[in-house]
């Protein structure tokens, strides 16, 4: 979800909020990335990955 230009392109550290597994967006993950974002005070990670987040349970609403 964030990505830190200070870090190399092929380094685990570019990559702050990761949410799945570059095939799936994994629920658990979109909530962690949610949590860590608002600990860490990045209030746009954590907005994005909200939405994220509310898009997936209206999803999983819609298939019940």
């Amino acid at each position: 979800m964030g990505i830190d230009d200070e870090m190399g392109e092929e380094t685990k550290g570019r990559y702050k909020f990761p949410y799945g597994d570059f095939e799936r967006v994994h629920r658990c993950g979109v909530l962690a990335a949610e949590v860590r974002a608002g600990q860490q005070k990045y209030a746009d990670i954590q907005n994005a990955t909200a939405h994220l987040h509310g898009l997936l349970d209206g999803r999983q609403a819609g298939n019940r």
